[in-house]
């Protein structure tokens, strides 16, 4: 198995102080090769459980081990990026819309949410991709270079990755919360798509922990409207892959199974 090194990064473009956590290849010591990067969201549930939020992890690096190990190695860097208080706040460039009057979220925060993801976007294209450039060894191209995240961190990995579709060639979005900016989201997917992979996924049981008895109908039928909108507009549909998981629920631990098939199909 890898290493997996904890950083401090100041994010200037959001005036605060960051954590990262960087996963390196088993090999990447006593070799000079370069290696693709996988920008993820939420990096304190990727690999370290006491560390999680919900006391359960992707374990990303479990899954990076077994395809190194495999007959012909897939080795991969990731940069995860620990949330902070700001994360509704950073996770979506557009505050949030309320238009579902089922959905009582917005009753847990005193302010409007949303809007600082532009911000985040920045932070990660101007200061933390080229720092890791810098400082390890990386494939730098486009076509080396994804975005993922699940629920807002998917939400925000689409938004990073349109916007700079000539920095990131794959994208992963897994149980999108498109409830959280529906009619902005799929405004903005709407448009032609070229040069990428998109992965898209959901389960039919997510529910994010809000109690309204149809939000995994939210959920999905979301996720649907926005495979179709992306579908229409990518230039080689091999290119988008859109899966329902029956029966998965919105946590790490539906997230580390698909892990594996996501990463396989990106590749």
């Amino acid at each position: 198995m890898g290493k997996i090194i904890r950083e401090n990064s100041f994010m200037k473009e959001l005036n605060r102080d960051g954590q990262i956590r960087i996963y390196l290849p088993k090999n990447y010591s006593i070799s000079d090769k370069h290696y693709p990067v996988i920008y993820m969201h939420d990096g304190q549930n990727l690999f370290d459980v006491e560390d999680s939020s919900f006391g359960n992890i992707w374990n990303a690096h479990g899954v990076l081990s077994y395809f190194e190990s495999a007959e012909i190695p897939k080795e991969y860097i990731i940069v995860g990026i620990d949330n902070g208080k700001e994360r509704y706040n950073e996770y979506s460039p557009w505050e949030y819309e309320n238009l579902y009057e089922e959905i009582t979220i917005s009753k847990a925060f005193p302010e409007k949410v949303g809007g600082k993801g532009s911000l985040y976007g920045d932070y990660i294209v101007n200061t933390l991709k080229p720092y890791i450039d810098n400082k390890y060894r990386t494939l730098k191209d486009q076509k080396n270079t994804w975005i993922m995240g699940s629920s807002m961190g998917a939400l925000i990995s689409l938004f990073i990755g349109l916007r700079f579709p000539e920095l990131f060639g794959k994208i992963g979005a897994i149980s999108p919360a498109v409830w959280f900016a529906e009619k902005s989201l799929l405004e903005y997917c709407n448009k032609p798509l070229r040069n990428q992979k998109i992965y898209m996924d959901i389960g039919t049981e997510e529910s994010s922990g809000v109690n309204v008895s149809n939000f995994p109908e939210i959920y999905l039928t979301g996720a649907i409207k926005l495979s179709k909108i992306i579908e229409k507009n990518i230039d080689d549909k091999n290119n988008m892959k859109f899966v329902i998981d029956e029966g998965a629920e919105h946590n790490e631990k539906a997230w580390k199974k698909r892990l594996p098939s996501i990463i396989e199909w990106l590749s």
